[in-house]
């Protein structure tokens, strides 16, 4: 749906907290898309545990700005 609607709008998806299914659904889906969405995808350590934290994660990785792309 990414790749159809908003080709290249997606500035990273972070992933917080996720249940520990998630991991081998994601191992399912990920072959389907594509190496730009991939290369956007995080998913942050189990030390993140709120908001906050997961602001500082994102800006010490220094995340491109998405409202900065042309």
């Amino acid at each position: 749906m990414l790749r159809s609607h908003y080709p290249g709008r997606l500035g990273c998806a972070c992933f917080i907290n996720t249940p520990g299914y998630f991991y081998p659904v994601w191992k399912i889906i990920s072959p389907w898309l594509d190496e730009e969405i991939l290369s956007k995808t995080f998913f942050l350590p189990r030390s993140v545990t709120n908001v906050e934290q997961a602001v500082q994660w994102v800006d010490r990785k220094k995340m491109p700005d998405p409202a900065a792309e042309p």
